[in-house]
């Protein structure tokens, strides 16, 4: 399995919110929301190889804006962002956009995660950097066939 760690960017990310995207017929849109830029798009990237539509950004307003902007059906969230809480997020999900689902990532271990992220109603799991995108793929495909 290939680690996000040993591979190699071809693009780069922005601080500013997500442009306008429209999802392609029968692909699956994701926003991953890293505030490493580079892991963040590498991460996008991975998982469009993998058939799904991915769009990164490395804040909440840009994960905020890439979520109204277009059909989403997942979110991949890492829990420590740069001076922002993800339970802010979380809790946009909660009030308007409810069938998201969102994948928690994080250095720290599934039991370090804070209680109010790791048991949130949208969150339907956990994956631990560094991670494969192979698994990140798996458990987003799983989740989103329910």
């Amino acid at each position: 399995m290939r680690s996000l760690a040993s591979l190699g960017v071809r693009g780069a990310v922005s601080d500013r919110p997500a442009e306008t995207q429209q999802t392609e017929e029968g692909r699956r849109r994701i926003v991953v929301c890293d505030d490493e830029a580079r892991l963040a798009s590498l991460t996008a990237q991975l998982l469009e190889s993998h058939g799904f539509e991915a769009v990164a950004t490395t804040n909440l307003a840009g994960a905020r804006k890439a979520l109204s902007d277009a059909s989403t059906h997942a979110v991949v969230l890492d829990v420590h962002l740069a001076g922002e809480s993800p339970s802010q997020l979380l809790e946009f999900i909660a009030q308007r956009h409810q069938s998201v689902r969102v994948l928690v990532t994080s250095g720290l271990g599934e039991d370090d995660v804070p209680d109010e992220i790791r048991r949130h109603p949208s969150v339907i799991g956990y994956v631990a950097k560094p991670y494969s995108v192979e698994v990140m793929a798996r458990r987003l495909g799983e989740a989103l066939k329910s």
